[in-house]
């Protein structure tokens, strides 16, 4: 192969990183911290209130540029799935927010301001709150319930139990620790959860 590697490679990781290494320097050029995550990217600028038009015209210049790299390399940033999030307290949030439209515009398509985002399979809000996302992770396993209570007389124990771990139980021990002296209310909807899975 001359251009690329088999799928499942061992190499596949580490050439990819590799190929967007560039990422790292055109964020670190507008002074915004880049995360990376496989094939998912976060940009991240701290401002003040009185810096923030300037802090999306950075944050605009750098995805920009950004976007351009990406069509040069044959990658695509793909503006519908790009999320921004202004974080702060309650407060900060809705001063900032307040007769302001602080959106983003990348090429032709602006990005609006969403309510919720979602880090690594936890949703997060303005506020850093995590409310949500027990709630969420909730919905997604009770219909995960319903789904095998539908199949249940064609299974035997052992194959009803291996899919309850695989499609409930995981789902919720995925990001428990980040529950660790959260209210009683926000592990309430989990431990409902797990009681209707035993």
């Amino acid at each position: 192969m001359t251009c690329s590697v088999p799928l499942g490679s061992v190499l596949g990781p580490l050439l990819f990183v590799l190929y967007t290494a560039e990422l790292a320097d055109f964020a670190a050029k507008y002074g915004v911290i880049l995360h990376a995550f496989a094939d998912d990217n976060q940009l991240h600028v701290h401002c003040d209130l009185s810096n923030v038009l300037s802090s999306v015209k950075m944050l605009e210049q750098c995805i920009s540029t950004i976007s351009q790299w990406m069509s040069a390399s044959r990658l695509k940033l793909t503006a519908d799935k790009t999320e921004l999030m202004w974080a702060g307290t309650k407060y900060t949030v809705a001063s900032l927010l307040h007769d302001r439209d602080l959106t983003l515009t990348i090429g032709t398509d602006t990005v609006a301001v969403a309510d919720t985002v979602r880090v690594l399979g936890v949703l997060f809000t303005p506020d850093l709150v995590l409310e949500k996302h027990p709630t969420s992770v909730s919905a997604k396993c009770f219909y995960q319930l319903r789904q095998l209570r539908r199949v249940r007389r064609s299974l035997d124990r052992d194959s009803a139990t291996t899919l309850v771990l695989a499609f409930v139980t995981s789902r919720i021990d995925y990001g428990n620790s980040l529950f660790a002296n959260a209210p009683k209310i926000w592990t309430d909807k989990l431990q409902q959860v797990m009681n209707a899975a035993a």
